[in-house]
């Protein structure tokens, strides 16, 4: 199925979101740790995991490193050496094309997100009534690698929540409006409030639309090449973001996010994108 507005508009702002709390929040963290076994192999790939699930990979992060390689009992590879296949950002995960002797010490030094930022279609019942999460490893902790199953916060849920065109001017033009819910599970009322404030501020402001094949990453999740959000980003398209709605939480849902998961604190943001096109001419 070729990708549709409703489609790359979505896509655009989940890399939007990630590129504006990295930036506005310094929302990061650089570290240097080992990557683990994890005994699972991905479309034939060996993986080995690093403690944390998302790696920065954004090069205009001012401050971030950007893991371009790994280290095997301390010498640097790059991809196509040794077996290196590359980096899986989203999942934290070095791919190699064979296994690795037990002996070998695999590293790296990279930036990790202090909030993680998912993509998905699950109703709100599954995420917040039906799932256990995991507190993210902290600094000072002896680390083990993350799976891809086990699911860590503080992390923000993004979702299309729907859309809609509405006649906008003769000749067939419309105005595409999508809304996307925002769900925060935060470690600490300050961070919530924190990524509340942020996308708070950027009501009235313009988010940049990238068509499919611009996306920066393959199926593995490791980046085509590399990334900067605003070299990507500059000259394209863009939807309007006419509002961020923060909304209040039942008192009843909080109790029953609270007995799953008593040290996660809940927030939701509305957003409303709209542009103006002519969907009948594409």
């Amino acid at each position: 199925m070729k990708a549709q507005w409703d489609n790359k508009v979505i896509s655009s702002f989940y890399l939007w979101f990630n590129h504006t709390l990295l930036e506005k929040g310094e929302a990061f963290q650089n570290v240097s740790s080992l990557f683990y076994p994890t005994n699972t192999k991905y479309n034939g790939l060996y993986a080995y995991a690093c403690p944390y699930n998302q790696l920065v990979s954004d090069s205009s992060i001012t401050g971030a490193i950007i893991i371009s390689g790994i280290y095997l009992n301390g010498a640097f590879v790059t991809t196509g050496q040794s077996g290196f296949h590359g980096i899986d950002f989203e999942h934290g995960r070095a791919y190699f094309t064979s296994g690795l002797s037990a002996s070998t010490v695999i590293s790296g030094n990279y930036a990790y997100k202090e909030v993680n930022v998912v993509l998905t279609n699950q109703n709100e019942q599954k995420l917040l009534f039906e799932t256990q999460y995991n507190p993210r490893p902290k600094l000072g902790q002896v680390p083990t690698g993350l799976f891809t199953n086990q699911l860590t916060y503080p992390v923000v849920f993004l979702t299309d929540v729907g859309s809609t065109n509405e006649p906008f001017a003769f000749g067939g033009m419309d105005n595409s409006i999508l809304d996307v819910g925002a769900i925060i599970l935060a470690d600490s009322k300050f961070n919530l409030s924190a990524i509340n404030s942020i996308f708070k501020d950027r009501a009235r402001t313009t988010i940049p639309v990238l068509e499919a094949s611009e996306f920066p990453f393959n199926v593995y999740g490791e980046l085509k090449s590399g990334y900067n959000y605003n070299t990507l980003t500059s000259g394209r398209a863009e939807a309007f973001l006419e509002a961020s709605f923060i909304n209040k939480t039942s008192p009843i849902v909080l109790n029953r996010l609270y007995e799953a998961n008593p040290n996660i604190f809940l927030g939701i943001i509305e957003f409303q994108l709209s542009s103006q096109r002519y969907p009948r001419l594409v």
